[in-house]
């Protein structure tokens, strides 16, 4: 399938049926607004739409002709684009124009597979559904004593912060001879 053919089927297809539908809240013209002249919000759901996805489209290697899919096929190096329509937190993963399987909500594994464009065979895309341990702190840091080596400074301030190491401003430098 062509590479224009697969994001087509792909984007498709997740828009009307793979995507989970998404919650809308609109003002309720039905009610009397209230003293302060606002009117209540009802909830409403609908598909997504174009402008609420986010579409990523990449070609993967597979080790053999079942493009992740399993079962029988011929042992040589394969690539296929694989295709990942997100909305929210949920995503469908097509690989060479087929779905492959769709995630309720992802986790920081399916996040760092997208980012390194590897994602896992359909028989592997269980550990994506695992949710993320919860962390405790608001930057979830850990303090290291002075003076010890390295220090760590938490980038960003919500719940999937990463961890980066920092030189220690305390001890100097010194120049390695080579």
């Amino acid at each position: 399938m062509s590479p224009i053919a697969s994001l087509a089927y792909a984007l498709v297809n997740a828009l009307r049926d793979d995507l989970p539908q998404i919650q809308h809240f609109d003002v309720d013209y039905s009610q009397p607004a209230d003293a302060s002249g606002r009117r209540p919000t009802r909830s409403l759901w609908s598909r997504p739409q174009e402008h609420e996805v986010d579409v990523y489209m990449f070609p993967q290697a597979w080790s053999d002709t079942t493009l992740g899919f399993g079962g029988i096929g011929g042992q040589a190096i394969t690539k296929a684009y694989t295709i990942v329509v997100m909305c929210d937190n949920s995503a469908a993963v097509y690989f060479g124009g087929r779905l492959a399987y769709t995630i309720p909500t992802v986790n920081r594994r399916f996040m760092q597979d997208l980012r390194d464009q590897n994602m896992a065979p359909k028989y592997q895309s269980g550990q994506y559904r695992i949710a993320d341990p919860v962390e405790e702190g608001p930057l979830h840091a850990k303090k290291e004593p002075a003076g010890q080596g390295q220090a760590r400074q938490s980038i960003g301030t919500d719940s999937r912060a990463e961890q980066i190491p920092v030189p220690n401003r305390a001890e100097p430098e010194t120049p390695v001879d080579g």
